[in-house]
Order: C-alpha cells, then sequence, then structure tokens
C-alpha cells in the first residue's frame, strides 16, 4: 500500500487532524501518515514564523522515513522548509504551495491564490516566482482571516473566503482558484458549491502527485546512480529516530521528544525506575542533576525481521554538573532502544551515575 506522511509546520493539532481527513478522502486507497511540529509556532503567519518552524520540520523527517513514508508532504502553504527537507529526505518531498500550482498548470488553468493574511502574500508571491509559475499567476489575494480561524470552518470564514474567490474570479482573470492554505482543505466542498469555481486544494493536489512520484520513482531506471538517494535501511532510520530522540531531550525538549515515541512506551532507568514519558524521565533527571549531556561514541542497530523490531544501542559518555554545580565528565552511559514503525516502544538506561554519586559520598569501596 502507498504510504504517505504528511508533517504540520505547526503545532497545532487539530489542523492536522483535518489535513489527514483531507488527503485521505483525496487518496482513500493509500495510507496517509499524520506529524505535528510541536515544537512549531501554532500558525505559520509569515516569514518569520515559517523559520521558527524549520527545525522542527527537519526532526519528522526520520520518523517519518522510519515509519514507512515513501513520500512526504509539507503541509504548510508556504511551502515552509521544502528545500531542507529534500536535502534531507530519501523519498519525494511535496509541498502543499508547489502541488498547488503544479496541478493548476498541468490543467491549463490560470489561477489566482486565496490565501489568509496580507503577512503571508510576500512569501507566496516569491515561492511563485522562484518555483516558475509567475506567467499562471493571475494574482495573489489575502483574506484577512487568520490561519486558525479558517481551519475551524465557521460560517463567516466561509462567507468572506466565497467573496475572495469570485472577487478573483470577476476581475483579476483567474480561471481557477488555488486554496492558500492547507486548513482550507476541509473547506473546498463547501466553497465549490457556494461560488461555483475550480477549486485547487493543495492536501488533495499533493496527495495525488505524491502518488504519481512514488510510482515513478519506484520504475525510473536508476542509470549510474549518480544523485540518487538511496533508501534508508530499516536500521539506519531507527538509528536516526533514537539519535534525534537523545538530542532532544537533552535540550530538554520532552515535548519534542514526545514525537518520537510509541503511545505505550516503556522507559526503565537506571535502579529498575520505570517511566513512561520523555516528561518524566525529564523531571528525574532535573533532581539528579543540574544539567547533563551526552556525548555520542556509536549508535549501533540490528533489525529483528520476524517481529520489525529494531534493537539500537547508544553508548558513551554524560557530562554536566551535579546540583550543587560540580562538574562531571566521563560518565559512561549506554541506552537501549526498541523501535518499531518509527517509534521508540522500549528504553532501558545504565550510566555510571550511582557510582560517582557514592564516592563522592565516600561510601565507594575503593576510588574511582
Amino acid at each position: 500500500m502507498t504510504r504517505i506522511a504528511y508533517i504540520n509546520p505547526n503545532s497545532t493539532q487539530a489542523m492536522t487532524d483535518n489535513i489527514v481527513r483531507a488527503a485521505r478522502a483525496a487518496l482513500p486507497e493509500a495510507e496517509i501518515l499524520g506529524y505535528t511540529n510541536t515544537a512549531g509556532p501554532p500558525a505559520i503567519q509569515g516569514e518569520a514564523d515559517g523559520r521558527a518552524s524549520v527545525p522542527g520540520v527537519l526532526a519528522l523527517i526520520p520518523v517519518a522515513l522510519a515509519a514507512g513514508a515513501q513520500a512526504i508532504v509539507l503541509a504548510c502553504f508556504d511551502d515552509t522548509g521544502l528545500a531542507e527537507a529534500r536535502a534531507a529526505a530519501r523519498c519525494p518531498v511535496l509541498g502543499v504551495g508547489q502541488a498547488s500550482y503544479l496541478m493548476a498548470a498541468t490543467l491549463g488553468r490560470r489561477f489566482s491564490v486565496v490565501t489568509s493574511l496580507p503577512v503571508s502574500v510576500p512569501v507566496i508571491e516569491g515561492n511563485i516566482r522562484a518555483q516558475g509559475f509567475a506567467g499562471d499567476c493571475a494574482s495573489v489575494r489575502a483574506s484577512g482571516l487568520p490561519v486558525l480561524d479558517i481551519d475551524s470552518g465557521a460560517e463567516p470564514v466561509r462567507a468572506r473566503l466565497a467573496e475572495e474567490i469570485l472577487a478573483a474570479l470577476a476581475t483579476d482573470g483567474a480561471e481557477a482558484i488555488v486554496l492558500g492554505c492547507a486548513g482550507m482543505a476541509a473547506l473546498a466542498p463547501d466553497l465549490t458549491a457556494r461560488t461555483g469555481a475550480t477549486l485547487i486544494d493543495g492536501v488533495a493536489a499533493s496527495a495525488q502527485l505524491a502518488r504519481a512520484a512514488i510510482g515513478f520513482a519506484a520504475t525510473a531506471p536508476s542509470g549510474n546512480g549518480q544523485g540518487s538517494k538511496p533508501t534508508a535501511s530499516p536500521t539506519d532510520a531507527a538509528k536516526r529516530v533514537v539519535e534525534t530522540y537523545l538530542e532532544l531531550s537533552m535540550v530538554p525538549d520532552p515535548e519534542g521528544a514526545a514525537e518520537y515515541v510509541a503511545p505505550d512506551l516503556t522507559l526503565i532507568f537506571t535502579g529498575g525506575r520505570r517511566f513512561s514519558s520523555p516528561a518524566e524521565s525529564a523531571a528525574f533527571n532535573a533532581k539528579r542533576y543540574k544539567w547533563v549531556r551526552k556525548r555520542f561514541l556509536r549508535t549501533d542497530a540490528i533489525l529483528d525481521t520476524p517481529t520489525g523490531e529494531v534493537r539500537v544501542y547508544n553508548t558513551g559518555h554524560l557530562y554536566g554538573e551535579w546540583p550543587d554545580g560540580t562538574p562531571f565528565e566521563s560518565n559512561r552511559y549506554i541506552d537501549i532502544f526498541t523501535v518499531k514503525d518509527g517509534r521508540i516502544t522500549e528504553t532501558q538506561v545504565w550510566n555510571d551515575s550511582a557510582e560517582l554519586l557514592l564516592c563522592r559520598a565516600d561510601l565507594a569501596e575503593a576510588p574511582l
């Protein structure tokens, strides 16, 4: 089955849910995965929000790949982080904005974009020029509606969008309207009924184009392989998930780290302590250390083919400060992870902290 991952660059889960529903309706035969950038702003409204969301978007790329995504769609009309994501991924990566323009050009329709706030217009116009669609674009219109208002789908929102669509058709010479916000995807049927316009929804367009890209990539001749991106092995993908999870845990960013764990995570710390979330382990570490970081030595992985689980072994040294500010170095650790379908299901943690604490308390049998 075709598997496509939609990454929402903003942190609003309800918007991710609406996007996934729209993609599944557009391509019911595919498996659609949805990921929310919990480290991003609540909405992407302008260039500054876009820049702020990129690190979180890139952190979700290995999660999607480890879950078996054959294509990734960035579900923000500004195509936030598109170039960076393409450089990081080993599969086709689409933006809903670019997918919309390409679909309009393929259909031979001169289009206008109806988007959210005026602050988004320069970003969209810049993307249209950079991607080579300026000759097909009649106008970019701001509705004056914030992104989260659009996602709510209230009656005044629908009426305002319909008004702007009709104005673009009447005065701008548009033959089709590109819905310039991923949150408009769920409103497309209603807006079509109100306006009679040919509407191009970037979520639906990206689903269809992602399927085509997956099919082409599977059948295209490989030539000499120059410039190709080999598919990540399950072990390599799992190692990226674990290392990204550990890096976020060290910030500490327990919410970001939670994107990489399964809902039924089992986390077994030193001494056999059991936690069920990164937030719980971060709270424990906050009592034991003033701050602590990991210096990776190596990460190894092995695939259990019958179950599809990957065991990942990350070893290295802890360094940081004890609660009283005394620094420490070379605290050996080994963490063992179980990764399944791109998520960490179990973590077991061992380190030398207990021995170091015994030594500090003059309780060690021999000096370290």
